[in-house]
């Protein structure tokens, strides 16, 4: 998931754009101009290498380009995924779009924040899952384990300066780059050291994340800000 860090892809640069039906009945990704390992005014020389199939992802085949100037083989991800994540980092489809609900409003259900949210609405993950035969049709995807409800809660802790490592100028960072009010983040602090489980953790992530205004001017300081913090390199878009 994508608030699990990874080292090993911590600081890689990777593309996102956004993906668009070809007429055929196929998501192709818009103009790639450049390759993650591209520096400023840097002229690549892009092919087509494969597509990717992902049993976790954003439900179609992600595009794989190679770069002949830098040697260099590299996914070209939607909007608001990141490397390896299983979910997006923000409600958005493939082509960029804020997703609604039947209400018309947006929400975190269904991102990288599903832990968080769960949690919330006092929705603890099971000990273990246990999957039998899935239907091929059948679109509900059965939760995670509580062991991976606490990794990603646990990360979204470490996102927004809320666990017991972070400081005062962290939780300022984490205002400035998502343009929240800080005692609220301080606040929360204080409730989470007092009552460290999981749905009063659940329930301060989800106050950040009600907090964060229009959620499309939010996304490169959401995507910024897991930089920051070690979840994912930057991107190029």
């Amino acid at each position: 998931m994508s608030l699990c860090r990874k080292p090993v892809v911590g600081q890689r640069r990777f593309v996102t754009v956004p993906y668009v039906d070809d007429g055929n009945r196929m998501l192709m990704p818009t103009a790639v101009k450049q390759c993650p390992e591209a520096e400023p005014g840097d002229t690549c020389e892009l092919h087509a290498e494969r597509w990717r199939s992902r049993v976790f992802g954003p439900g179609f085949k992600l595009f794989a380009l190679y770069c002949l100037t830098h040697d260099r083989s590299f996914t070209v991800y939607p909007p608001g995924w990141t490397p390896y994540g299983r979910a997006s980092v923000v409600p958005i489809d493939h082509r960029g779009r804020l997703v609604v609900n039947e209400e018309g409003e947006s929400g975190w259900q269904n991102t990288a924040f599903t832990a968080v949210i769960d949690a919330d609405k006092g929705i603890i993950w099971p000990e273990e899952v246990k999957l039998g035969p899935v239907s091929a049709v059948d679109e509900i995807k059965p939760p995670g384990c509580r062991r991976t409800q606490r990794r990603h809660i646990a990360g979204a802790m470490v996102l927004f300066a809320l666990d017991s490592a972070a400081t005062m100028l962290g939780r300022e960072l984490v205002c400035r780059a998502l343009g929240i009010d800080l005692m609220p983040l301080e606040a929360g602090v204080i409730r989470i050291r007092d009552g460290p489980g999981l749905k009063v953790r659940g329930e301060e992530g989800a106050k950040v994340l009600e907090q964060l205004p229009e959620i499309l001017r939010t996304i490169s300081g959401l995507i910024a800000l897991g930089v920051s913090r070690g979840f994912w390199g930057p991107t190029l878009s």
